[in-house]
């Protein structure tokens, strides 16, 4: 059960705030409702039925911040692949983010941004389809991160950054 004012990230939908929790008249039946209200567009809203268990599960809490910095550890032990079939990587992409696993879309940004450092050493650019998997992918991590922890998500890559290197080996 969700608190009302408490923050939950729903799908790809991002952090939402549980604004109400109601009963509406649907065909003739009263049926119970989370209001979600995204972060990104207070205007909107989102009805989640509460008897409705798989849209339910996509409403997961927010991470703590040890499970965040275990999740931007565990990069370290991650391999990167990247998929050469345009078509392919993108399905993968655009499901890694419908899934919203934190961890796949972490190595998603690793796998991309290291593909970029690549393209970019030779003079060139990621496709578009990259660029905007990795945009979305970046802004979802940054908000869920950034409400967990406290800071803007301008401040999230530099807190990954200072995570990974204030334990690595020497």
């Amino acid at each position: 059960m969700f608190k009302k004012g408490s923050f939950v990230v729903y799908g790809a939908n991002g952090v939402c705030t549980v604004s109400d929790r109601r009963t509406e008249k649907q065909c003739g039946a009263d049926r119970e409702y989370y209001v979600l209200t995204p972060l990104g567009n207070k205007d909107a809203s989102i009805f989640v039925p509460t008897d409705n268990e798989t849209l339910v599960a996509k409403m997961r809490n927010l991470l703590s911040r040890d499970e965040i910095t275990e999740l931007v550890l565990s990069l370290r032990e991650s391999t990167v692949e990247w998929e050469r079939d345009n078509k392919k990587r993108n399905e993968y992409g655009n499901a890694v983010l419908a899934r919203g696993d934190r961890g796949e879309m972490l190595s998603l940004v690793r796998s991309i941004y290291i593909r970029k450092k690549e393209l970019s050493a030779v003079g060139k650019h990621l496709p578009g389809s990259d660029d905007g998997l990795l945009k979305k992918a970046e802004k979802l991590i940054n908000e869920e991160f950034a409400v967990a922890l406290g800071i803007s998500s301008d401040e999230v890559p530099d807190f990954i950054k200072k995570t990974l290197e204030s334990t690595a080996c020497t």
